[in-house]
């Protein structure tokens, strides 16, 4: 992403908290999973500064909210569809999570890696891997830094600390080929 791009995105990050404060007032579950809503409206904020065309009379932030806002009622409808299914199963997400770790998720790649052969192609990914991803994920995983104290050590907020870890995991399942 180009640099006029992505000070785009540096610019309208406020966007996001404005988008789903708004929403949430509409959208009754958006704050029991504020993290999730706002890493979906953080993505849909990058996608939006990669896509702008500037030469088009339109305010990016025009353009940009409706992105957002469209990401964001897709995660709630995603949500509600999961809730619904919980209740079906009469199991409660916080029975269901509370054996996971706080920082670790079920989908999450290496939480499945139980063979040696996995790990060691896992460790041979992760230092392919850019410095900083390296960085990322060993902040998070080996010393479960918060994605504040992340955010604070790459003078980033927290969202895009969570954004940066995201595409971190993404490019080691991509080489992983999952």
């Amino acid at each position: 992403m180009s640099k006029r791009r992505w000070d785009l995105v540096i610019e309208n990050e406020n966007l996001v908290t404005i988008t789903l404060k708004s929403m949430s007032k509409k959208l009754s579950y958006i704050n029991n999973d504020l993290d999730d809503y706002r890493e979906a409206a953080t993505w849909a904020l990058i996608n939006s500064a990669r896509k702008y065309d500037f030469n088009r009379n339109v305010k990016f932030t025009t353009y940009a909210l409706t992105s957002i806002r469209r990401e964001v009622i897709h995660k709630y409808k995603i949500n509600l569809q999961t809730k619904k299914r919980f209740k079906e199963q009469n199991i409660s997400r916080e029975d269901d999570q509370s054996t996971l770790e706080p920082y670790v998720s079920e989908t999450n790649i290496l939480d499945n890696m139980i063979y040696d052969e996995e790990l060691v192609e896992v460790k041979n990914v992760f230092r392919n891997l850019p410095e900083k991803y390296r960085k990322i994920i060993s902040m998070r995983f080996s010393e479960g830094k918060t994605f504040e104290e992340i955010g604070d050590e790459f003078d980033v907020t927290r969202e895009m600390a969570r954004v940066y870890y995201k595409k971190a995991l993404s490019l080691i399942e991509n080489k992983l080929a999952i």
